[in-house]
């Protein structure tokens, strides 16, 4: 399962090395937006793979989304208009869509490691959160959301991880 997971890491890196010179770095707040996509990510592919193993998570994930709507969304569009930067509306939406769908992908071969229940625990406690994006946050932090930074972030969650 580790050769699947490091397969989905490596042509996430690829897609993403495609990114123009023009790019600018991006601002804390577009990492920190990176952070709550991937805390979302991690969650919905959870969902979907915990259900084949008869854990029911889909009623937290879903109270998680719903109530977390507006969070999801600003993160989204912040990661969807840092992307546009040097691009283009058109080809920054591409960029966007397979960000996330490598953010996706890497969650796909569970590289985590954690349990179907941990899973619904941590969609249990998005959901539970306040809706600010600090608490989405430190949720991201103690479930280990380390997301994958193209090269024009100028940075890597390493850095971010060490900065903490």
């Amino acid at each position: 399962m580790r050769g699947i997971g490091r397969l989905f890491l490596a042509a996430a890196a690829a897609i993403m090395m495609s990114a123009p010179a023009s790019a600018a770095c991006w601002s804390s707040r577009t990492v920190e937006a990176a952070f709550v996509r991937d805390l979302d990510s991690a969650l919905m592919v959870a969902t979907l793979r915990c259900r084949t193993s008869g854990v029911e998570m889909a009623s937290d994930y879903n109270q998680f989304v719903r109530g977390k709507r507006a969070l999801l969304i600003a993160a989204n569009d912040e990661l969807r208009a840092q992307f546009s930067v040097g691009r283009g509306s058109k080809a920054g939406l591409d960029a966007f869509d397979r960000y996330a769908t490598a953010l996706a992908n890497s969650h796909g071969a569970n590289a985590a490691g954690f349990s179907c229940a941990e899973y619904k625990a941590l969609a249990q406690a998005a959901a539970a959160a306040p809706s600010d994006r600090a608490a989405l946050l430190q949720i991201a932090g103690q479930a280990r959301i380390s997301p994958l930074l193209p090269p024009e972030s100028c940075m890597n969650t390493r850095q971010i991880a060490l900065a903490r």
